[in-house]
């Protein structure tokens, strides 16, 4: 009886322990025109933020400069360029104390802009 209840615990808990880890993650997307299209993946893991922007454009060859915003304040600028159906910037982030926002914004030499906030709450 002792065994049946302590299983039956601990299946609860196995359960219960699942739809967190769904939670650890989450998505924006954004239109940015002309036929390009961006997503935003913030993703919480081992006390840090992994992000990842990817923005598609079937355009190879393009430059564009990239920001990620955290909490209001540039964590990482730089560059990309475009190869085979767009590119992706991968940044790990700190993880700070309650919710997180972060959004990130591509910008070509053209004016193209693709902008995505994510927010992942704690």
């Amino acid at each position: 009886m002792y065994r049946r209840t302590v299983r039956a615990v601990l299946l609860a808990l196995a359960l219960l322990a699942t739809p967190a880890a769904a939670r650890d993650e989450v998505r924006a997307t954004a239109a940015c025109g002309r036929g390009a299209s961006a997503e935003l993946r913030v993703r919480a893991h081992h006390g840090a933020l992994e992000v990842e922007l990817r923005v598609r454009r079937h355009r190879a060859g393009e430059r564009w400069s990239v920001a990620l915003i955290h909490e209001r304040r540039v964590a990482w600028r730089g560059a990309a360029k475009t190869h085979d159906g767009g590119f992706r910037v991968r940044r790990t982030l700190p993880d700070y104390t309650g919710s997180d926002e972060v959004s990130a914004r591509a910008v070509n030499r053209r004016g193209l802009t693709c902008q995505a906030t994510a927010t992942l709450h704690a």
